[in-house]
């Protein structure tokens, strides 16, 4: 298990990690601890043992930034280190990013969707809400004492 302690609060490591899975699901389209048919308590497990795998068609600079994103131990997590911040801004996977020029909003949008009107959502996914899964029961959950 990680070096957190169960009911402890949260540090910055918690959203470092978050980043880690965002930046995976936007490469892969896919969660990194799920699998297909996996069930919620598998994918509990792998979180709490850190598996997954890292796709082949990601490049070694992202590799390395999602699994070092992804580190179980906090004190080893990319970002916590005494730089914080500075350690991610300047891992390879960002090294043509200008930072100064994002924080000044000087950056264009790789891609403008085009629109119809303010209320146009045919860049969306369409999906029947009627598919849905109801959400648990509250308390149904077999983790909950350690989430």
């Amino acid at each position: 298990m990680s070096s957190l302690s169960v009911r402890a609060g949260h540090s910055k490591a918690v959203d470092l990690w978050a980043l880690g899975v965002l930046v995976y699901e936007m490469m892969t389209g896919t969660p990194p601890f799920s699998t297909e048919g996996s069930t919620d308590q598998q994918i509990y497990q792998n979180i709490l043992e850190s598996r997954y795998t890292l796709p082949a068609s990601m490049s070694p600079a992202a590799r390395d930034l999602v699994s070092r994103l992804l580190n179980q131990d906090q004190n080893q997590r990319l970002g916590c280190g005494r730089a914080g911040s500075r350690d991610i801004k300047q891992h390879k996977w960002f090294q043509r990013l200008d930072w100064n020029a994002l924080e000044r909003k000087a950056v264009a949008a790789p891609i403008i969707p085009q629109l119809r009107d303010a209320k146009d959502t045919s860049n969306y996914e369409q999906y029947d809400e009627r598919d849905t899964a109801e959400p648990p029961e509250a308390g149904s959950c077999v983790w909950a004492d350690v989430f």
